[in-house]
């Protein structure tokens, strides 16, 4: 288990960072227009095993990005995240399976994505190039992540999903009250 301490300590850098990025480096700016970007992440939604603190600080960010969307609009300053999902060949997921090679680690996570694969930097490069270049869009955190954070493991495999369908069909029909038309 954690140490809160440390809980705290991670929040307060990942949020932190984020509050400067915003307040102090978007206070100096003097444009007719501007767009700010943060990078979350998903294992806040739903959550994720062990990972209360980074949860915490990337949960605080998205709020942020939606809360500063919303009072900055009005001087025509866009607020908008990115939270990318499983990246190849980046720090980040090497450290998901120490010992693995890079190969090995790419095929272990992209199995669990709906999209069959990690995503890229350069994916990523083009959602940012996207938020950057939407004039209409702002209070938004684009998830880039090929479905991850929309996928759960099934609880019955598929094939048996078909099955059970069809039984269960049968019995719900031969239970219907019969139409009088």
């Amino acid at each position: 288990m954690m140490h809160s301490s440390s809980i705290f300590l991670v929040c307060e850098i990942d949020f932190t960072d984020a509050f400067q990025y915003y307040f102090l480096d978007g206070s100096r700016r003097s444009f007719n227009f501007c767009s700010l970007h943060a990078f979350s992440a998903t294992l806040q939604s739903p959550a994720t095993h062990w990972q209360v603190h980074a949860s915490a600080a990337k949960a605080a960010v998205d709020s942020m990005t939606r809360s500063l969307g919303l009072e900055w609009g009005t001087y025509n300053i866009r607020v908008v995240g990115i939270a990318p999902g499983p990246i190849k060949d980046t720090p980040g997921t090497t450290k998901l399976a120490p010992g693995m090679s890079g190969e090995e680690v790419n095929e272990l996570i992209g199995s669990g994505i709906p999209l069959g694969r990690m995503g890229t930097a350069t994916e990523i490069g083009h959602a940012a190039v996207f938020l950057a270049t939407s004039k209409y869009t702002t209070g938004e955190t684009l998830i880039v992540d090929g479905g991850e954070w929309l996928y759960k493991p099934p609880m019955v495999p598929k094939d048996m999903v078909s099955i059970l369908s069809r039984k269960v069909e049968s019995k719900s029909r031969a239970q219907a009250p019969k139409s009088r038309l």
